[in-house]
């Protein structure tokens, strides 16, 4: 209840920073078609759309979600937020396999986790001033 109620209370910031997800999501998913369609291979296809999706994140949530300054210090603070979103994802997929849960509800699981929570600690740690 408790996660709801914040974020209820900062909800045009949340929506913005949902607008941003979806268009990272677009970025990392069109990128790493074109590059695999490139010739390139997946893996580095995957890691061009994802460092490309992820670098617009931090400087469109900077700007637009939290309205606050770009710099070196903020960056550091989002890529080990990043890394900390990644591991929880795995966490989710490990735990989950072991309880023979499909990966489309997985995806689910791990959107209904990582979103919300991501989203407090980049307002709280990333874009904190």
């Amino acid at each position: 209840m408790l996660l709801r109620e914040y974020i209820r209370k900062n909800r045009k910031t949340f929506i913005k920073f949902c607008i941003i997800g979806f268009l990272n999501t677009f970025i990392h998913y069109f990128l790493a078609i074109t590059l695999l369609k490139s010739g390139y291979s997946f893996f580095l296809s995957n890691l061009g759309g994802f460092a490309c999706a992820l670098v617009n994140s931090f400087y469109a949530n900077a700007i637009f979600t939290f309205n606050k300054p770009v710099n070196l210090d903020a960056f550091k603070r989002f890529l080990i937020l990043s890394v900390g979103g990644v591991l929880v994802t795995l966490l989710i997929d490990n735990i989950s396999t072991i309880i023979l849960i499909s990966d489309q509800i997985k995806i689910i699981f791990a959107i209904i986790i990582v979103l919300p929570v991501n989203y407090i600690l980049l307002k709280s740690f990333v874009y904190k001033v």
